[in-house]
């Protein structure tokens, strides 16, 4: 149980200042950046959510969109969650803004193209699955389920953990629903030498064989980063796109990003 301390604040309104043209976005999580001060500011994309956190849960946060309308805030955990998912906005923490805008990946077009000779045909672009790996993503996110199920039953468990994980599942799943499997290889503590599953090794590889894009994500468990996490999350990714490369997978569809600390499955 958290205690919750009410506090009185004076009334606060959405700055009218602009940061400087020249300013330099920084980026404060996988999600978002940020211009202006954002020491102790995170803030995540979760689902259909923005989630934000400030190192001081006892700071007045409020927040604005572009019109200068205020944005709903509701208190979850050590968070504060958005009704919606929030792409560009102001952020008021104790008189200080701060203008956060989301990071959004490119999208490719995997469409083809309609022949010249053909102008009116309705062709639809061959949906490239994965069956057997698809199978393999979908057993590990129903493993990841009765791990959660499993600690929902837990008194130490926190109704914020739940949350997050619910979130990070639902994404999985949406993923995998798009025929775009996620399987998760498991490294030990501060090690980065690739080593799949052995039921995965098989799948894995013929499936790369076919893909017309692979995304490595390497990652530690890590809430907070310590200076080797960023090497490791680094070197893990590099390592297993070294594995496939090995293993005649043409480099040129593989992409590697790492992440030192979050984005927990569970």
């Amino acid at each position: 149980m958290k205690l919750i301390i009410i506090m009185l604040f004076s009334l606060l309104t959405a700055c009218a200042t602009k940061p400087p043209i020249d300013a330099v976005a920084k980026r404060i999580s996988p999600n978002y950046e940020a211009l202006g001060n954002s020491d102790g500011i995170r803030v995540y994309a979760y689902g259909n959510y923005t989630l934000i956190k400030y190192k001081n849960q006892l700071a007045y946060i409020s927040a604005y969109d572009s019109t200068g309308d205020r944005i709903e805030l509701d208190s979850v955990g050590e968070f504060y969650r958005s009704e919606y998912l929030l792409n560009k906005f102001e952020l008021n923490v104790n008189g200080r803004t701060v203008y956060i805008s989301r990071i959004i990946e490119p999208t490719v077009n995997l469409s083809k193209a309609i022949p010249e000779s053909n102008p009116g045909l309705d062709i639809k672009p061959d949906l490239q699955t994965f069956p057997e790996l698809e199978n393999y993503s979908k057993k590990q996110i129903l493993d990841i389920q009765r791990f959660i199920d499993k600690a929902s039953t837990s008194k130490h468990t926190t109704g914020e953990s739940l949350f997050h994980a619910q979130v990070h599942q639902t994404k999985l799943k949406k993923s995998l629903e798009e025929h775009n499997p996620i399987v998760m290889v498991h490294f030990n503590s501060g090690a980065s030498r690739f080593k799949p599953q052995k039921d995965l090794i098989n799948i894995l590889l013929e499936s790369a064989q076919t893909a017309s894009e692979i995304h490595l994500r390497g990652r530690t468990d890590s809430k907070r980063a310590s200076k080797r996490d960023p090497i490791i999350a680094y070197y893990r990714a590099s390592k297993a796109r070294n594995y496939l490369v090995k293993n005649g997978i043409d480099p040129s569809i593989i992409t590697i990003n790492s992440l030192p600390e979050g984005d927990f499955a569970v």
